[in-house]
């Protein structure tokens, strides 16, 4: 599932996961698009704010569609 799908799913928006995870909305609109690449660190907190419905491969997975 992609971020974008998870976050739509859940009925949040980008400012609300940036507030979760510690970033600006800017940064999470740029991981939602495949314009940036969560670091190891941040790819964990966002496996866990998704309840693991959101993993690391999924943003390779996401660049493969582009």
């Amino acid at each position: 599932m992609t971020l974008d799908d998870w976050i739509w799913a859940n009925r949040m928006n980008q400012s609300k996961v940036a507030r979760e995870l510690g970033l600006t909305r800017a940064y999470v609109n740029k991981l939602v698009h495949g314009r940036a690449w969560p670091s190891r660190d941040l790819a964990t907190r966002i496996l866990a704010l998704t309840h693991g419905q959101v993993t690391p491969n999924d943003f390779l997975d996401q660049s493969e569609r582009k």
